[in-house]
């Protein structure tokens, strides 16, 4: 907790430090944008660098770095539900891409594109009837995805003469696995599928600046339950379902 501590209040300092003035933000903001962006999971490096770069350093090269928390880690095995840990001190749920925005100056509507690679995984102590069964009791599963996204969003109310106004977004991604961990590291053993996402937040159309909160869920099972090593003779992953919903911080100029 002292750990956490210390970051979260170095992130805000530099935010009070490096916070801009109305006129630099009005000067730097156009309607398109282009920036790389990188996204964690489950850990609070993420939300200390997101508060760091993206309410203090407004660079193009610089990325927008996103904080993204589970709210929903679920695997059912087929011998009941395995344990899942949700926090993650080693870096190991990262995205990483690149975003292309536009915001209308005059208009309510928004878009954006994105392109990300994904390595994200679930840390697991599986079920004692797996175990007596001959499985390995921890396991890590990894999915390596890249996945093509569109957000739309939509400003609320007079946000041409009022300071502050509200914020709606809807997309998602179609995420396609290329690699893998786990009872296999061959990729046709897990699925692609769609993750959408819905959020809402409070923009500030003086400074360009909103915080929005997004929930993201990912509509498909991350596993391929019909998939056989050896011609239909075993199917390892039979049983097993995933279920797996996140809720994303987000601080950003522009979009």
């Amino acid at each position: 907790m002292k750990f956490l501590s210390v970051m979260l209040t170095c992130a805000v300092a530099a935010c009070a430090l490096f916070f801009p003035s109305r006129a630099e933000a009005q000067i730097s903001r156009g309607e398109w944008e282009f920036k790389p962006v990188i996204t964690f999971t489950d850990n609070v490096y993420g939300l200390a660098a997101n508060l760091l770069f993206d309410t203090g350093i407004k660079k193009a090269w610089i990325p927008q770095v996103e904080q993204r928390f589970d709210t929903q880690k679920y695997l059912h095995t087929g011998f009941g539900h395995a344990k899942v840990k949700y926090w993650d001190w080693g870096v190991r749920n990262i995205k990483a891409g690149y975003r292309v925005t536009y915001m209308s100056k005059t208009g309510p509507l928004g878009v954006s594109f994105a392109v990300s690679y994904e390595k994200r995984g679930l840390q697991t102590t599986m079920p004692d009837d797996y175990v007596s069964a001959g499985g390995h009791e921890k396991i890590y599963f990894n999915r390596q995805t890249i996945n093509p996204e569109i957000m739309l969003r939509l400003r609320l109310g007079n946000y041409i003469s009022h300071t502050y106004n509200p914020l709606v977004e809807i997309g998602g991604s179609y995420n396609f696995a290329f690699a893998c961990k786990g009872l296999s590291k061959n990729a046709k053993s897990v699925n692609d599928g769609f993750r959408g996402a819905i959020g809402i937040g409070m923009g500030n159309t003086e400074k360009h600046f909103s915080i929005t909160i997004r929930y993201e869920y990912d509509f498909y099972n991350w596993f391929n339950e019909k998939w056989s090593p050896d011609g239909g003779k075993t199917h390892p992953y039979e049983g097993f379902k995933s279920k797996i919903g996140s809720l994303m911080f987000r601080t950003s100029f522009g979009f």
